[in-house]
């Protein structure tokens, strides 16, 4: 890998992230110098961006086969009488979806609702590695769905975490993993999104019975460990509590002697 290479960011994001991802262009350019940001979400948000060589815009609906909220809802609505959480899991799949539409062979993900403060590298310079940034959130249903999709053959790696606020994806190895997933037969339905959800213990599902993020690090540790290597970096969640929910340049600069990135979530 050449460190001199250019990404693209992608951002899955929702009507209420639109101020604050907005707010958010020149930190990323800035923070995390991608050739380009990729915004991804329903038609309706298209309008809302200032798009042009880098910016760009996909409509969710067509990144892949039949995958679209409602036919989430329905699957979340079949399992449990609900379509609760039906958008936590969408944006998940659109994240591992990109790779089978991406020209490129790596991309980053970013959460809409984090700030980039410093500048932040997804190669290491000594080995020419990705980077995964981790961290020490541990739940147990992301792994009983894990080993569900992989029968058992990808478990948890260590005892760190591998959900973070952003993540560089290897194109090749996430369609390796979307492919391996599909072709489980053990698994009910036909497309990758489908089988997860299916996979979710039902006692689960309607909480968080999935984490793409693990289940990349964890599949990529199994097969490709030599592809990446591991940092940690300071960040804050709870970003709305100090900065509130519009938070000013001021504000992050102050931030940004004590945090890498800070996120503003919705509580």
């Amino acid at each position: 890998m050449d460190n001199n290479k250019l990404f693209d960011v992608i951002i899955p994001v929702a009507k209420k992230d639109l101020s604050l991802v907005i707010k958010n262009i020149p930190y990323i350019f800035k923070m995390l110098s991608p050739r380009k940001i990729i915004f991804i979400g329903s038609s309706e948000l298209k309008s809302s961006f200032p798009l042009n060589k880098k910016l760009e815009f996909i409509n969710e609906d067509e990144i892949y086969q039949d995958m679209k909220l409602s036919t989430i809802q329905s699957i979340m609505y079949n399992i449990t009488g609900s379509t609760n959480r039906s958008g936590w899991y969408l944006q998940q799949f659109l994240k591992m979806s990109y790779a089978t539409i991406s020209r490129e062979n790596y991309y980053v993900v970013w959460d809409a609702d984090t700030i980039p403060l410093n500048t932040i590298p997804f190669f290491d310079d000594r080995s020419d590695k990705y980077l995964f940034t981790m961290k020490t959130e541990y739940h147990t249903p992301y792994f009983t769905t894990i080993g569900k999709l992989f029968n058992n053959e990808v478990k948890k790696y260590n005892n760190q975490s591998f959900i973070a606020e952003h993540m560089i994806i290897d194109t090749k190895i996430m369609i390796e993993l979307i492919k391996k997933i599909e072709s489980n037969k053990n698994l009910k339905g036909n497309y990758f999104y489908e089988k997860i959800m299916y996979s979710i213990d039902e006692k689960d599902i309607q909480g968080a019975g999935f984490s793409e993020f693990e289940t990349y690090g964890n599949y990529v540790m199994k097969y490709y460990p030599y592809k990446y290597g591991m940092r940690k970096l300071r960040s804050l969640r709870e970003g709305s509590i100090y900065l509130g929910m519009s938070p000013t340049d001021e504000g992050l600069i102050m931030a940004s002697k004590n945090f890498d990135l800070i996120s503003i979530e919705h509580w």
